[in-house]
């Protein structure tokens, strides 16, 4: 089913929106109230990892992040 219908309700709501470009559509709303990372900030939090720390019965990884204005929350599944 096309997303269009679903969309012509909320396209005039701003948070209404964002949960569906959030949710049905899978991607972020670029100009959600003007707020960028400060690329410096964060890439001085960058933390060394190698693959010895994965156990060798894992083959995939996945992870999920959800992004607030002060942190992203991830989570990692093997």
């Amino acid at each position: 089913m096309s997303p269009l219908p679903r969309f012509l309700t909320p396209k005039n709501a701003p948070q209404d929106l964002k949960v569906f470009v959030n949710t049905l559509l899978g991607e972020g709303l670029r100009h959600d109230e003007g707020y960028s990372a400060d690329e410096r900030a964060l890439a001085s939090r960058v933390e060394q990892f190698g693959l010895d720390a994965i156990p060798v019965e894992v083959l995939t990884i996945t992870c999920g992040v959800d992004v607030q204005k002060d942190r992203l929350e991830t989570t990692l599944c093997g």
